[in-house]
């Protein structure tokens, strides 16, 4: 609807602005859902939802998506499908079947379908955080241009940090707001990825063209297809 209307509203001299909401934290979720079982009697001597069980529904959630719906909604299947269970049947293992129903192939698929530049700067993310280095937009950029230097891809010219705010807006990475007015500042911003790095090889496993960028590209001049160009 913004898009129809915009050239309408320059016209008369108005210039809506973009509200972008951020997804929730790990720590964000964790408190939301704490704060809502408090008030819920306990069983047998222990909380409806465990502590170990709400750290991780809210790690996966904030990998995927950081929204609080899903969180919220596998805590409640959790807790239905605990009250079922078997004896001895333990409710981490129950909340990873409620995972996989949910968020199973949701995260990896959407990883799938970003558009190539973004699927090589998730990759290079990914490479940055394996060797344990604290990252910032600047050093993403030099890593993502050398990928796609050693794959022969085309990389973006302008509109990097632009291209990493949509990926933090779709729950891929964390990205620190600056002034993007300022290119030092933008250069120097932390950039890292929600959730845990296994969930992007997971995605792209069946791929060996992304399988090979998630490793040293200096081992593999594989071109890539024109079925996967964007």
């Amino acid at each position: 609807m913004t898009e129809r209307v915009l050239p309408m509203l320059k016209g008369r001299g108005y210039s809506p602005g973009l509200l972008n909401f951020a997804p929730y934290s790990k720590e964000q979720l964790v408190a939301i859902v704490q704060g809502r079982i408090a008030a819920i009697p306990e069983v047998d001597g222990k909380p409806v939802l465990e502590k170990t069980s709400i750290s991780l529904c809210a790690a996966k959630v904030t990998s995927v998506s950081g929204d609080l719906r899903n969180c919220l909604d596998i805590c409640k299947r959790t807790v239905e499908l605990a009250e079922k269970a078997k004896p001895g049947e333990r409710q981490l293992g129950i909340m990873m079947s409620v995972f996989k129903s949910i968020l199973g192939t949701d995260s990896a698929q959407r990883m799938r379908t970003l558009p190539m530049h973004q699927k090589v700067a998730l990759c290079a993310l990914y490479r940055l955080d394996l060797e344990g280095r604290e990252c910032t937009v600047g050093k993403l950029h030099t890593m993502y241009r050398e990928i796609a230097s050693e794959k022969r891809l085309p990389t973006l010219r302008q509109g990097f940090y632009e291209m990493l705010t949509l990926m933090a807006c779709s729950g891929f990475i964390e990205l620190a707001a600056v002034n993007r007015n300022k290119t030092h500042e933008s250069r120097q911003a932390k950039v890292k990825l929600r959730g845990v790095a296994d969930d992007i090889k997971f995605a792209f496993a069946g791929d060996s063209f992304m399988v090979s960028l998630l490793n040293d590209p200096s081992k593999s001049k594989q071109m890539l297809p024109d079925s996967m160009r964007d």
